[in-house]
Formats: C-alpha cells, sequence, structure tokens
C-alpha cells in the first residue's frame, strides 16, 4: 500500500499561511506525520467522484484588500476609520457573509446567465474582467462593495431605487463608522443592534431580497432562500417547503451535494475559520470549470480562544441560533467520504468534504475541508429562482388607513377621532371610501390621471381643512351635507360624499351629518355595496379634454360583479353580470392587475389573523418593493361584534351588503411557487395583495380570495378614451373609405361605425391598429348593401 503522498492523486504543498498570531511559519510536520500514519492511498484514480459547480464561481476576498491601486480598484483599508467599539475591524472587514454571497450570485450571473450580478464572464484570477471602478458606478464587481450605498434604516421601509452591495441587504456592520460621508455601516432593518459581519438570520433574508431586487417579478422568477442548521432554521429549503433544521450529517451533506449536482452553489457557515493546510492537493482537470483549479486539503486547526484574532479580524460568538456570527464561504462542491478523492478512504475515519471559496487571502482558491457536521459547521443557506405567476401592479399604490387615524399632529395631519361622535364617529368605518382613494391615487400618481391629488404618495398632503384631503380620502370644513336628491356638489370632495357612506352619523363641526350623493338610502354605518361603484363613477371627473392631444373622455367605466349582486359595467365595456365561478372572478383580478389596474374587493367581514408562513420580502422598485405578509381568514363574526375599526358587517351579500372593502394591488395564483395553500392545509389556494385600510395590519396583506366564502365581490374602474377629429375622410374606388387624423403615439386605435345615427351599438370595423407616430390612415372595405355609414375613431386604453 501506499499512503497519500505517493498517491498520483494528490501531490504535496510546501504553501506557508498566516497563523492566528499573525507570523509566518512552516506547514506542522508532525501533524502530517500523524495524517500519514492514518491514511491509506489507492493506485488510481479512475472512480474518483469530486464534484464541482459547472463553469467558473467567483472567489472574490473580502473588499478591503482591493486597494484603489490595485489592477480591480475596490475599496481598500480606511485608515481614517475612527476608533469604534469593533476595532481594528474596519467597515468593509468582517465582510464574510456578503462576499460568499456575492460569490453566488456571480457564478448564477456568469455561469447560469441570470443577471443578478456583474455579467462579464470570469476568465481568470482574481476577476480582472469584471470592473465598474471603484467610485465610479453606482456598484462594485458582483455587488461586493458599493461606493454610493445608501443609509442604514432606522426603520423598515422600501428597498434602494438602485440595487446596491449585497451587505447592505445583510445588514451587515451594523453600526461601524463609515467615513466617506454617510455614517455608519448596515441596512435593510431587522430591528438588531449594532454588531460586526452578519447574523445568519439574516443571511438568507437579505440575500433573498437582494436576488429579488435585481431580477425577479419582471423576469416572472421569483428567488427563495433557506437557511437550514443544526438549532437554526429560516425561510424554505431548496423543494420549496418551510425549511427545517437539519437533525444529523447525512441529511446536511446530502442537501449541499443535491444543490451542487443541480449546479447551485450554496453558502455555508461555521463557528469559525481557522484551517490548516494538510498537505496534499487534488490536481484540476478540464477547462474553464472551476475543477480546473483543483483544491487544496486542509484540516481545522485548534478552537480559538477569545479575544478570536484571525486573518481577516472577524468577531465570532460560537453561537449556532439565529444571532451567530461566524464565518460563511460559497461552497463549490464536495467529495463524499470513502471516495477515492477522500484521504481518509478505506480506513475508519472516511470523511465527507466541502470544496469552497473563502474569502480569505491567506488560502487557496479552492478550499477542501472536512464538513465537520458536529464540529464547526452551523447551517447551509441555498438560493434557487423559481418560476411564478405572481404579479403586483406597477408603480405605488397608496395605502391610506381609515382617516381618523390621521391626527392633526401626525406626519399626514388629518381628522382627529371626533370623541363627541359616539361609538362609529364620522371617520369610522370608511373602508370603500379609503379603498377609493388608494385606487384614485394609483390612477393619478402612476398612470398621470388627475383624478386626485398627483403629488406622489407618501409625500402628497393638503393640510386638513383644506378643500381636500391627501387623494380624497376625507374632506374638511369644505364638506357639502347631504343630499336628498340625486346631484353632485359645485366642488369636488371626499370619495365618501359621493359613495353616501355613514348617512346620518353625526358631524359635528359645524353641525349636520355625514352622508352625501342621494342614492334613497336610510341612516347607515359604512357604504352599502350598490353605491361603491356607483360613487366612484360620479366622484371621478365627468367628460374632460385632455390637453394638448385631439382626444376626449368620454366616461370613467365602473361595476360591479358578485355572485349575488352585479351592476354597471364590466372591463370590456358590456353590461355587468355576475360571477358563476372562481375562475371568472379571480380571473377577473388578474385580468386587472396585469394591465395595471388596481380594483375593490368586498367581502362580508374582515375578521383576519397571521398565517404563520414567512413574509413574502421585498421585491424591485414598485409596490412590490415592499413584499407583504399572509394571512388567513379566522371565524365569522356575528352582525355587530366590535372589531378594530368599528365597522358594521351586516353580512349581506346584497346590494345593501356592509361588509368591508379593501383594494386588490396583486394576486397569487394557486400552485404557484408562492401559493402556502398546502403547507398550511388548504390545498392550492388563489391569493390576493391588498390595502386593507386597517391601522393593525401591514401595508400589503396576502389572503386567500375565497371566493366560496367570504368573497362578495370586485369593483373595477377604467377610463373610456375616446374620440379624434378626423381630418380627412375619402371614398376610393366606391367600396373603401379612408379616414386620415392624428392619434396618441404608441396607442391601438379602433374604426368604428354605424348604420343608425340614433343607435347606441357601435361596430368594429378595424381593431388593433397600432399608431406609432404622425398621421394615422385606416381603411375600411364598405358593404355595399349598407345605404349609410357613421363613424368614429377610438383609441383603446
Amino acid at each position: 500500500m501506499k499512503d497519500v503522498f505517493n498517491n498520483p492523486r494528490f501531490t504535496t504543498t510546501s504553501r506557508l499561511r498566516r497563523t492566528t498570531a499573525g507570523k509566518r511559519v512552516g506547514t506542522d510536520w508532525r501533524l502530517l506525520i500523524l495524517i500519514a500514519a492514518l491514511l491509506i492511498g489507492t493506485t488510481g484514480s479512475v472512480l474518483a467522484a469530486a464534484k464541482f459547480v459547472n463553469g467558473l464561481a467567483p472567489d472574490w476576498e473580502q473588499p478591503y484588500h482591493y486597494t484603489a491601486a490595485s489592477p480591480n480598484g475596490g475599496p481598500g483599508p480606511d485608515p481614517n476609520n475612527p476608533a469604534n467599539p469593533f476595532a481594528p475591524t474596519d467597515q468593509w472587514n468582517d465582510w464574510c457573509a456578503p462576499t460568499a454571497a456575492a460569490n453566488l450570485a456571480g457564478h448564477w450571473a456568469d455561469a447560469r446567465g441570470v443577471p443578478v450580478a456583474d455579467t462579464t464572464p470570469f476568465d481568470s484570477i482574481p476577476f480582472p474582467g469584471s470592473t465598474v471602478g471603484w467610485g465610479v458606478g453606482p456598484s462594485w464587481q458582483d455587488y461586493l462593495a458599493d461606493s454610493n450605498r445608501p443609509l442604514a434604516q432606522v426603520a423598515a421601509g422600501p428597498l434602494p431605487t438602485n440595487a446596491t452591495d449585497i451587505g447592505w441587504y445583510m445588514d451587515t456592520n451594523l453600526g461601524i463608522p463609515y467615513d466617506v460621508g454617510i455614517g455608519v455601516m448596515g441596512g435593510y432593518f431587522f430591528g438588531d443592534l449594532p454588531h460586526p459581519g452578519t447574523y445568519l438570520k439574516n443571511t438568507h433574508v437579505g440575500l433573498q431580497t437582494f436576488l429579488n431586487s435585481r431580477y425577479s417579478f419582471s423576469g416572472s422568477v421569483f428567488w427563495r432562500t433557506g437557511t437550514r442548521g443544526l438549532a437554526f432554521a429560516g425561510g424554505v429549503d431548496p423543494t420549496g417547503g418551510v425549511a427545517q433544521i437539519h437533525l444529523n450529517a447525512t441529511s446536511a451533506f446530502n442537501e449541499v451535494k443535491s444543490e451542487i449536482n443541480t449546479n447551485r452553489t450554496l453558502l455555508l457557515s461555521f463557528y469559525c475559520w481557522n484551517p490548516i493546510p494538510m498537505g496534499p492537493t487534488l490536481p484540476g482537470t478540464g477547462t474553464n470549470t472551476e475543477s480546473a483549479f483543483g483544491g487544496t486539503y486542509y484540516l481545522w486547526g485548534p478552537t480559538p480562544s477569545p479575544p478570536y484574532t484571525n486573518d481577516e479580524d472577524e468577531v465570532w460568538n460560537f453561537h449556532d441560533d439565529g444571532t451567530s456570527l461566524g464565518h460563511i464561504v460559497t461552497c463549490v462542491g464536495y467529495i463524499p467520504q470513502n471516495d477515492p478523492d477522500d484521504p481518509y478512504h478505506g480506513t475508519g475515519n472516511a470523511t465527507d468534504w466541502v470544496i469552497v471559496h473563502d474569502n480569505w487571502s491567506t488560502t487557496a482558491r479552492n478550499v477542501i475541508i472536512p464538513f465537520n457536521f458536529l464540529g464547526r459547521w452551523v447551517a447551509n443557506t441555498t438560493a434557487r429562482p423559481w418560476p411564478t405567476a405572481a404579479k403586483f401592479v406597477n408603480g405605488l399604490v397608496p395605502d391610506w388607513n381609515q382617516p381618523y387615524r390621521y391626527t392633526p399632529p401626525s406626519l399626514n395631519g388629518g381628522p382627529p377621532p371626533d370623541p363627541a361622535a359616539g361609538v362609529v364617529n364620522q371617520w369610522n368605518a370608511w373602508c370603500a371610501p379609503a379603498s377609493g382613494a388608494n385606487l384614485a391615487g394609483h390612477w393619478a400618481d402612476f398612470h398621470g390621471w388627475p383624478v386626485a391629488d398627483t403629488t406622489p404618495f407618501p409625500g402628497s398632503t393638503f393640510a386638513w381643512a383644506a378643500p381636500s384631503w391627501q387623494d380624497y380620502l376625507a374632506d374638511g370644513v369644505a364638506r357639502p351635507g347631504p343630499t336628498n336628491a340625486p346631484g353632485r356638489p359645485p366642488n369636488r370632495t371626499d370619495i365618501g360624499w359621493y359613495m353616501d357612506t355613514n348617512r346620518g352619523v353625526p358631524y359635528d363641526l359645524g353641525g349636520g351629518w355625514m352622508g352625501g350623493y342621494s342614492f334613497g338610502n336610510g341612516a347607515h354605518t359604512g357604504t352599502y355595496l350598490k353605491d361603491i361603484h356607483a360613487g366612484l363613477h360620479y366622484f371621478f371627473p365627468p367628460p374632460s379634454r385632455i390637453l394638448g392631444q385631439e382626444c376626449w373622455v368620454t366616461n370613467w367605466v365602473t361595476g360591479t360583479r358578485g355572485r349575488v349582486f352585479f351592476a354597471g359595467w364590466d372591463p370590456t365595456n358590456a353590461p355587468a353580470q355576475p360571477h358563476l365561478n372562481a375562475a371568472s372572478a379571480f380571473g377577473e383580478v388578474m385580468s386587472e392587475i396585469n394591465t395595471n389596474r388596481t380594483l375593490i374587493l368586498s367581502y362580508l367581514h374582515w375578521n383576519v389573523a397571521a398565517a404563520g408562513v414567512p413574509d413574502l420580502p421585498p421585491d424591485g422598485d414598485s409596490e412590490c418593493d415592499f413584499g407583504g405578509s399572509y394571512y388567513a381568514w379566522s371565524y365569522q363574526p356575528s352582525p355587530g361584534n366590535p372589531n378594530a375599526e368599528d365597522e358594521y358587517w351586516n353580512m349581506y351579500s346584497t346590494s345593501n351588503g356592509l361588509g368591508h372593502a379593501v383594494t386588490a394591488v396583486g394576486y397569487i395564483p394557486a400552485g404557484d411557487v408562492l401559493d402556502p395553500g398546502p403547507s398550511l392545509q388548504m390545498g392550492p389556494t388563489d391569493w390576493v395583495i391588498v390595502h386593507d385600510n386597517w391601522a393593525s395590519t401591514p401595508r400589503n396583506v396576502i389572503i386567500p380570495f375565497d371566493f366560496a366564502g367570504n368573497w362578495v365581490a370586485n369593483t373595477t374602474v377604467h377610463p373610456e378614451i375616446a374620440h379624434f377629429t378626423a381630418t380627412k375622410i375619402e371614398l376610393v374606388a366606391v367600396t373603401n373609405v379612408v379616414i386620415s387624423f392624428t392619434g396618441i403615439p404608441g396607442t391601438l386605435h379602433n374604426l368604428e361605425w354605424k348604420s343608425d345615427i340614433t343607435n347606441n351599438t357601435w361596430s368594429t370595423a378595424i381593431s388593433n391598429v397600432a399608431f406609432t407616430a404622425g398621421t394615422m390612415q385606416m381603411t375600411n372595405t364598405v358593404d355595399s348593401s349598407v345605404q349609410q355609414r357613421f363613424y368614429r375613431i377610438k383609441a383603446t386604453d
């Protein structure tokens, strides 16, 4: 038999390394003699099964190693960093988790073609082809570091408009001074106290938030990440199930093998990082792949003692829970125990090995080290893109709570609760007008239609007692009293007036009663289902000309469609019909969101509870930027039961239903990767993402659509853009009518006709005619049997 050093599969190395004391020493040959005595080699390696991911994975070191003068540029050490509680850790030190994640993102970009990082192919060591100069662009090399990083969040909020370094999303080095004029390090708000490095619990969340901000719904992909360790689990596992802890080494190492076999790198977390070169190396094989670099075998050194000084000044707390601060590396391969590439194969010490990029400058590119499940290993973190059909509307949608929540001293001002008005005050039970204000605000702020305050939300403020208050959610002293006959007031007022909300509730700001447009109702608390779409129709402005265009808005088309009650028009401008099944009702929701229109959903009640599954994390620069929280329906209350907003629910699905109205801003279809129904024992479930106007819930509530249970109706709104001035009409060859006109660039136009001027039904002669710029012509072949035709040209929305 031959020992490992005579095995042709291995070679020795005299590589020197820096010890934890900072001195350069030779390899500990006493340790190697002991290893040699234990090892039994093999005469060949035909069956060797060391496995690497395909392609190349970046091998970033922690960013302070890249000085401004280096070939790659970079932040470099910060000699001006003032003393801090974590000295000598500077702002770019303790950066193992973001660096490991930058390697993972770079592999997805360079080897898999998924644009989550700098997409310049990795082609040599270190990474010279992939450079945006430090201080030149908004990001630097696979988002490892950023010179223009945003401030750390002090409360939960939206993501940066432009993607920044991965450490920002992981809240790495929270509180460490950053002296490039922007205060201290940290980033996405997790509610933590200052700390060096990255908490284990924040690693997968930050990675997922970063990946989704780079490539997600816009590409019909949503990233799911999860961490599974000895004592901590969070997110999802690689199958999409809720992450569970690994109970044994087989489970943990099998996850590593499965990810590498499917060509996905993953992150491994360890209590500390004190590898000692073992001596042999694994020769490289192939070209243009990670395996071409081979690897160097290492063993675990002694467990360090406080203060845990090490090559990168990392701080390790030796926890294995969510607050673990250890060392995180990028796994690019593995060697299973008793494989010919396992130096211990054939002995009683057969060992599982992982091949990693460890982001230290003192080690080889590919470090091969024992997996050490019950010794140094803490957790695996996986990342996987999933196809999704989930969808948010584009842009931001206001998220108004019911108006009595906005007291005068608050940031938004507003009407306070009215202590003289009884249990249900004048601004309570305001769910339908609040939902309408959200809808109107989206049309104003994103689509540019002047139907509400057009200052983008949340800076959209008129002081209370001005003519209107923020998207016409409420109105001050100028609010007219209720009418006893149909008719608009001379000046626009709050949406609740048009919906006749809270008719008969005392309003003591100047005397009088609440209510508004007369629908022949008696006193009631809240808004009748039948009055929601009708009130919006009257609130939205009457026909008016769009300045600068030969185009007229003839009407705002509104309608409500439920199982029992239906009225107005559907989104195709046809008379509203009932929804007879879930496919029809939820299909309408999907269609409206897909065409970037919010809508109002009505429910019998709003008795909800947190579903107990992970939140949908923030994603992108739109409404999805706020993510969402899953909720489930609780028990159905009896009519009149108290609730968080003192709403009155009569549990009717008819025209006089008084339930709860919300604004739909997105959806998740049943069976989607983001559908947690099966894990909640609900089976595949359709979900809607809504702003629910309650102060006790988050911005985006994700709730089962519940067609057969709590759902009552959909209310839709859209403008009917109408007609143009024809500049020329010609009759060519008797049978062809050619109409010339100037239309709206980039908009579809239809030529419509009718033979009887008194008939209100128009027929489409030519549809889906695209117009790009300049004048436009439409030609219609005329049926000689028709004696006359009247034409109009309509731009479709």
